[in-house]
């Protein structure tokens, strides 16, 4: 009996799979950076920080697009989502339309998710920024419903993150009549 075995194709997939991951994870930290920035309205660092992140987006895309199969690999996405949230995050600060999935060109569960956590940012902004709150409450609020027209059939990560963002509109109604009470 002979067996077969694809070990040239595995160590291939293996070699492509670390190097998937290590991409992703320097996509997450350089996104959470740019988020920092954003948040301190400090645009300029934001904006270099940013552009890192869209090189390091670019060569996972590229390498993602030569090899399907990593997708099927959890910590992939995560550097995709965070990048979303950190692009998105920015466009909502600038007051320019939020960037959708065709342009940035990521998976529909990177987008979702990363625009769902970037209600969490937001949470972060209105407590920094008071005079915000309510527009940040209206925003989350029209999000929310936008998103309710998403059909989630499964359990999943973008069911959480869903979940996530009815948290984080709940927190920032709670935030406000916090602050209303204090500053009455």
């Amino acid at each position: 009996m002979q067996f077969y075995l694809p070990s040239d194709t595995y160590q291939q997939f293996e070699q492509s799979r670390r190097k998937g991951l290590k991409l992703s994870d320097e996509l997450r930290i350089e996104s959470k950076v740019a988020i920092g920035f954003l948040l301190k309205k400090q645009g300029e660092k934001a904006q270099n920080s940013l552009k890192k992140a869209e090189v390091l987006y670019t060569d996972l895309r590229s390498l993602l697009e030569q090899d399907p199969y990593l997708y099927s690999i959890g910590g992939i996405q995560v550097g995709t989502e965070e990048f979303v949230e950190a692009v998105l995050l920015g466009d909502y600060l600038e007051g320019k339309p939020l960037r959708t999935l065709e342009e940035l060109g990521v998976q529909h569960d990177a987008y979702i998710g990363g625009l769902c956590d970037m209600s969490g940012e937001l949470l972060r902004f209105a407590r920094m920024n008071p005079d915000q709150m309510k527009q940040v409450l209206d925003d989350l609020e029209e999000l929310n419903q936008t998103c309710l027209q998403i059909i989630v059939t499964r359990n999943g990560a973008v069911r959480k993150k869903l979940e996530d963002l009815e948290r984080n509109m709940k927190r920032m109604e709670e935030m406000i009549f916090q602050y209303n009470l204090k500053h009455v």
